[in-house]
């Protein structure tokens, strides 16, 4: 496995022979040989290591300055002596364009850098302690580092949702944070899931912010602004436990009142069927009697003619057909009414199942429902009755004229031929 720039940076600085630390530098003596002088040679080019050298014998206090090309190109073949030191200077750190890996003094100086907070590097080398981290390692502060950029977006998230100013949240007040850290925030876990859980949710999404803007502010309403940042990350798992709790309760709250909705929705949508089942009926109703009364003045009360005799019995036939129809339409509104009542009983005793809190309300709609369906099934009945009551009266003023006139006999007969 080849090693990384920063591998080979640590591996030369622990290889310093009298090591001095300067305000920016590591300097320090070194011996080269055929494989080191090129590794040097790397972070030099990386810019982790200043590429001019001082050199100088064992035997001697002279030292020159060498280029580090000059120093492979004069000195090669000197390696295996042993006879020579050199003199290199390494960088402290390189928090200026630590986009790959990084090196400072410890935690501390790494967790100053928002920029490294927000996006965090997987490889890192602490000169104070000797440590290296990358993205196998399992050391709980460096795993706490990955995730703790988290709670800054959370942060920035509320913000631009409250349409705050950058680094505060607005509920009811203004609540701003200090983005200061310390190596001991890394010791408490961060569930950067649940937090990108709850930032991306699509459903109740208005009330989600609501309810996250809320229980935060109330989180660290009693911290100073410098310490409110720090406070959420050494108590997160407490405060996503009082945001889950919060939607929760929301999402209890807003079930019962969308079944609610939907069951008073239902009874209204059942009534109305129900009424327009009846009002059609009615709609017919009104023109039979007038219907009835118009055909039945067309019966001939003193019959003489086989013509008279032939209106009078199609008056009958138009009028039994007329009725006939009627209550065939009344008699299949009647069965819509039944197919209606067994939907609507079936959909509320599932709801009365699924949300049993509601249960009394639901059966109390679902009563007032069936006392609907039996009312309108009476009137439809009443309805036929009617219907054929007209029938029966029709019938009577046929028969009236017809035992004084045989004349229908033979109309009969001459039909039936």
């Amino acid at each position: 496995m080849i090693d990384s720039q920063l591998q080979i940076y640590r591996e030369i600085l622990l290889s310093l022979e009298g090591r001095e630390d300067f305000h920016d530098k590591f300097v320090g003596w070194f011996k080269f040989d055929s494989n080191s002088v090129l590794k040097f040679k790397m972070i030099c080019e990386a810019g982790l290591a200043a590429s001019s050298i001082k050199v100088k014998k064992i035997t001697s206090q002279n030292v020159t300055s060498i280029d580090i090309d000059n120093v492979i190109e004069k000195f090669e073949s000197k390696f295996s002596n042993d006879d020579w030191l050199f003199q290199i200077e390494l960088e402290k750190n390189n928090l200026n364009k630590g986009d790959e890996f990084l090196i400072c003094a410890d935690w501390n100086e790494l967790l100053s850098f928002e920029h490294y907070v927000t996006n965090p590097v997987h490889e890192v080398y602490f000169t104070a302690s000797d440590s290296y981290f990358d993205k196998s390692s399992q050391n709980e502060k460096y795993k706490n580092y990955l995730k703790v950029g988290k709670v800054f977006e959370f942060i920035q998230f509320l913000t631009e949702q409250t349409k705050s100013d950058p680094g505060t949240i607005f509920f009811n007040r203004s609540y701003k944070f200090s983005f200061n850290l310390t190596e001991n925030c890394l010791k408490s876990p961060i569930d950067s899931e649940s937090l990108e859980s709850l930032m991306n949710k699509d459903m109740h999404r208005e009330a989600i912010i609501h309810l996250m803007t809320k229980e935060v502010t109330n989180f660290i309403k009693d911290q100073d602004e410098n310490n409110r940042f720090i406070h959420i990350i050494q108590n997160l798992n407490p405060l996503i436990h009082n945001i889950n709790h919060s939607y929760q309760s929301y999402v209890d709250n807003y079930s019962f009142d969308k079944v609610r909705k939907e069951y008073l929705e239902k009874r209204t949508e059942y009534i109305k069927k129900m009424n327009e089942s009846f009002d059609s009926v009615a709609t017919k109703m009104l023109a039979v009697p007038a219907g009835i009364w118009f055909v039945t003045a067309q019966i001939t009360r003193k019959v003489d003619t086989d013509f008279d005799a032939s209106k009078n019995f199609i008056v009958l036939i138009t009028v039994s057909s007329v009725v006939l129809i009627l209550i065939m339409n009344i008699w299949g509104h009647r069965n819509t009414l039944i197919s209606m009542k067994e939907e609507y009983q079936s959909i509320f005793d599932n709801l009365s199942l699924k949300f049993e809190g509601e249960s009394t309300q639901i059966n109390a709609v679902k009563n007032e429902l069936n006392k609907k369906a039996c009312s309108v099934g009476f009137k439809m009945w009443i309805s036929i009755i009617i219907t054929a009551l007209l029938l029966v009266f029709t019938i009577v003023l046929f028969y009236q004229d017809a035992w004084s006139f045989n004349g229908y006999v033979s109309i009969f007969t001459k039909i039936f031929n």
